[in-house]
């Protein structure tokens, strides 16, 4: 567990009946084939695809981050699974700039990841990028978990249904 990642503080939030794939250094291409080995074993009812960092666009979108991202929506329709994307941070070592715009005009929901951090050009909030330049500190984490809490709320409901039965 990193305290300056996302998933770190919506586990430390009590959101806990969920599964985080993926790796540091892991891109799209990567992370669709360990996806397609988890759906045989079991089926989300929603997958939410935050990946895209480590396919960084060049000056157009990144064709492996898209041909994932195709190749998701089809296994989504497949297995009737709600797909929730996410905008990728722009950040001095990683512009997101074309993804984020397939994201944010795709027509499907999607955490803006992008806004939480305050991403203007490349710039984040004073304080929320690291000085790698590329990974958010424990302030922009906790930012970009309290941005999936607000545009995926259901989230909530899984913790709430399981305290009620007792678990």
């Amino acid at each position: 567990k990193s305290n300056a990642s996302h998933p770190f503080y919506l586990y430390e939030m009590g959101y806990k009946n969920w599964l985080a794939c993926g790796y540091p250094g892991a891109n799209s291409t990567a992370e669709l084939q360990s996806l397609k080995s988890l759906l045989k074993i079991g089926r989300p009812e929603i997958l939410v695809w935050c990946l895209g960092m480590n396919d960084g666009d060049n000056g157009a979108v990144n064709t492996n981050w898209l041909n994932s991202l195709n190749e998701i929506k089809s296994l989504c329709d497949t297995y009737n699974i709600t797909l929730i994307l996410a905008t990728i941070p722009t950040c001095p070592q990683a512009d997101n700039t074309y993804k984020n715009d397939v994201v944010t005009l795709s027509g499907y929901r999607y955490i803006d990841f992008n806004s939480a951090v305050g991403v203007n050009g490349t710039s984040w909030y004073t304080g929320m990028l690291s000085t790698d330049n590329i990974h958010p500190t424990e302030l922009g984490a906790k930012a970009l978990s309290r941005q999936f809490v607000i545009d995926v709320p259901e989230i909530t409901n899984v913790v709430h249904l399981l305290s009620e039965k007792g678990i």
